[in-house]
């Protein structure tokens, strides 16, 4: 690479670049007609799967996978060029359903998690409903690294994926909901040997396929979304356990699920919102507020109604604001937001034929112009000769200088040390030359010291990280963009939070023990061995301890903790600390 010439880049609004010329789509096709899809639905992940700097498509394909009418098999690759063409590559006997990518066991390669309905596989690779598979930094090679998945009753078939360190290890965990009805909603740990616990979860109920890792109250536990009838968010203690809250969202109708979650920070406040479509087909967003603990509709001035039948929540033009994308039978219509819950429609991609969604994703960037671009599926014709058709489209707005603009975490998030994670950005750089990027981060504000993350990495987007050992309220990072002629770089300008030890509590990764009442609705927790019991110490799921309670009777009266799951520690009259266990809340 050429001497690397630094320039400053002004930076205006809120933490977002100014960029005046509109959004303005154009499909992409060179390399992307074969294999053909079938019909049903799928899911793709936008992600630089051999790391050369080009976002790649991946997909497990339809229901014409493993060559079921169809060329489709295992797991499928669209390798980019960056410049809007791609070359396909395939691999495995198995197929239909979705598929994340991130790294699962610290190796610095890209690794795949995956659930399908179709593990027709005779080999380890692809005979299971739900399997991970490590990657070797091709985006060609896989080897099997799944045992324990799928072993809590799931048979039918599962479907929506995402990674995300769900107990704060340092390893990424695995979220999956059932392909339709029956097989539930699952999370897995990863035990860092290719072994994977079950933490959460439960059978049956009707789903929507999709589900998303967040960490929507910003207390720096991953919670998660899902399309599913039995309840929509979980929130996560930090130990692999949720409670379910949809307290504030419409209701369900009977065996009914919302469609097309998606999750994002459209509010800039640090924790993640939330959008959806209602069953009338009009899309929603929702914001979480401790203050009452409940949703609050952040919709504004969103049309009703409109046929949609899935979201995503992306800054579409880098001005610092998440929008809200829709897609619908006809189109897919772009709502700018402003932070404040006021939308206006900044673009709608007109689709070559009118039909039913069966996918769609937004993210990635095929021509580092700085926008994200979009994959979707569509089924079109009729009973009997339906035929699933993929569009890609790419924001085509041209680049006029080299920039970097960091898009996750932007400020006011809050993670504990030791967490994996993953640091999101959008660049454009002109002349389409190459470029790489560098990471930095600073516990001291924006003007340092900082400390290397990463250096000479793909400018793809994203890196996995590890949050550092050093706690701080003022944590900036430094994002550095260097193509063959210039470099630049840019600061997030709002810090975000690196927490310590939540009180050691939570992670002591005790058997969990719920503490049934005797009644339903009673607000009492029955002792044996009460005389002993010098006191109870209570803490919440933050680690933080509470008064500690304790009523001689041998009854002790919580009715003025809220519901959630709590952290018991039993201080006996000579001094000891016994019998340390779980409560769960659920009144």
């Amino acid at each position: 690479m050429k001497k690397i010439i630094f320039i400053w880049f002004l930076f205006l609004g809120n933490m977002g670049v100014v960029l005046c010329q509109p959004l303005s789509y154009t499909q992409l096709t060179n390399g992307l007609t074969a294999p053909q899809f079938d019909t049903g639905r799928s899911d793709f992940c936008l992600d630089d799967i051999n790391m050369d700097g080009h976002i790649d498509i991946l997909t497990v394909g339809d229901h014409g996978s493993p060559n079921l009418g169809t060329t489709q098999q295992g797991i499928c690759v669209w390798f980019g060029d960056g410049h809007g063409n791609f070359e396909n590559f395939m691999n495995g006997g198995f197929g239909y359903g979705s598929i994340v990518v991130g790294d699962v066991n610290g190796d610095g390669l890209k690794d795949v998690g995956y659930g399908i309905h179709h593990n027709y596989s005779s080999t380890d690779f692809g005979d299971q409903i739900l399997e991970v598979a490590l990657g070797d930094g091709t985006g060609q090679n896989w080897t099997p690294w799944d045992d324990g998945l799928a072993t809590n009753g799931e048979t039918w078939g599962m479907s929506g994926v995402d990674f995300g360190d769900v107990d704060n290890d340092g390893y990424l965990d695995l979220v999956s909901i059932s392909f339709g009805a029956g097989a539930g909603l699952h999370v897995y740990l990863n035990q860092r040997d290719g072994t994977w616990e079950h933490s959460f979860g439960f059978l049956n109920g009707n789903v929507d396929n999709l589900v998303e890792f967040a960490d929507f109250n910003n207390d720096g536990y991953l919670d998660f979304a899902a399309a599913h009838e039995f309840g929509t968010v979980y929130f996560g203690d930090g130990t692999g356990d949720f409670v379910n809250n949809d307290f504030g969202l419409p209701a369900l109708g009977t065996y009914a699920s919302f469609h097309g979650i998606a999750t994002g920070d459209v509010n800039n406040d640090g924790a993640d919102d939330l959008s959806l479509v209602l069953i009338d087909g009009s899309v929603k967003v929702f914001v979480w507020t401790d203050f009452g603990g409940e949703w609050l509709d952040f919709s504004g001035n969103l049309p009703a109604g409109g046929n949609y039948s899935f979201t995503a929540l992306k800054d579409m033009n880098s001005d610092g604001f998440t929008d809200l994308v829709a897609m619908r039978k006809q189109a897919v219509d772009i709502f700018l937001g402003d932070g404040t819950g006021n939308w206006t429609l900044g673009a709608s991609v007109i689709l070559p034929e009118s039909g039913s969604p069966k996918a769609f994703r937004v993210g990635g960037d095929f021509d580092n112009n700085g926008r994200p671009d979009m994959v979707m599926l569509l089924q079109t014709g009729s009973w009997v000769s339906y035929q699933n058709q993929m569009l890609c489209y790419k924001e085509s707005s041209a680049t006029e200088s080299l920039w970097i603009q960091p898009h996750f975490p932007r400020g006011g998030e809050n993670f504990y040390l030791g967490t994996a994670n993953f640091i999101k950005w959008a660049s454009a750089v002109p002349g389409e030359e190459s470029s790489l990027v560098d990471i930095e981060y600073s516990a001291f504000g924006p003007d340092g010291p900082c400390w290397l993350v990463a250096q000479d990495i793909p400018n793809n987007g994203k890196h996995q990280w590890t949050i550092p050992n050093y706690p701080s309220e003022q944590v900036c990072l430094r994002l550095i963009v260097k193509s063959e002629s210039f470099g630049t770089d840019t600061a997030t300008s709002n810090a975000f939070n690196i927490l310590g030890e939540p009180n050691s509590v939570l992670n002591k990764k005790l058997p969990k023990q719920t503490l049934l009442f005797p009644n339903p609705g009673s607000d009492c927790i029955y002792l044996n061995d009460a005389a002993n019991i010098k006191s109870i110490r209570f803490f919440d799921d933050k680690g933080i301890e509470l008064n500690p309670i304790h009523n001689p009777s041998g009854v002790v009266n919580v009715s003025q903790l809220p519901r959630g799951v709590y952290f018991l520690r039993f201080i006996f009259n000579d001094g000891t600390i016994r019998n340390e266990k779980w409560m769960k809340l659920s009144k």
